[in-house]
């Protein structure tokens, strides 16, 4: 047998009051100020090459560092620089720095052990963005960099095939 709800004849519904959206007000961003401030990202062309540049310093002496001694320290250095030249290329027009850098950062966090050649690879990672850097390959790179891409995933996909 079937169960019914039985409503009260004097219920009633109370909506209490929102007071956290009462402080805050109500809308979003001015569409104004958002125009506004891409005009001003715009206009500010800043030079990503050091802030990248620092990174893949960074990355260079922890590859040699790896060379010499398996220390997990230096494989979360690395982790943490290529996570921020992925951030920054795409912040600054440069989603082929990007995309090399997420490439790099799915493979040395896939990556069990670090053996010669996951050094090799890692050191490919770092001359192709050295590399779309000294040729001033911005926005997606043309054809140029879609050869790049295809090649570093090449030889990231020739590694997990010898190795898993």
């Amino acid at each position: 047998m079937k169960e019914r709800a039985i409503a009260a004849p004097n219920a009633k519904f109370i909506n209490p009051p929102n007071r956290l959206k009462a402080m805050v007000g109500s809308g979003g961003i001015n569409m104004a100020l958002i125009e506004k401030a891409q005009k001003q990202i715009e206009q500010n062309n800043v030079d990503l090459t050091p802030i990248i540049e620092t990174h893949l310093e960074t990355i260079n002496l922890r590859i040699k560092d790896l060379e010499t001694q398996t220390n997990h320290e230096h494989q979360e250095d690395m982790i943490n620089s290529i996570m921020q030249i992925k951030a920054n290329g795409a912040m600054f027009n440069y989603p082929l720095v990007s995309q090399v850098a997420a490439i790099g950062l799915s493979f040395i966090e896939a990556i069990e052990t670090i053996n010669q050649d996951a050094l090799e690879v890692m050191k490919a990672h770092h001359t192709t963005i050295t590399l779309i850097l000294k040729r001033k390959l911005s926005g997606k790179g043309g054809p140029e960099g879609i050869i790049l891409l295809k090649e570093l995933q090449a030889a990231t996909n020739r590694y997990f095939n010898k190795y898993t």
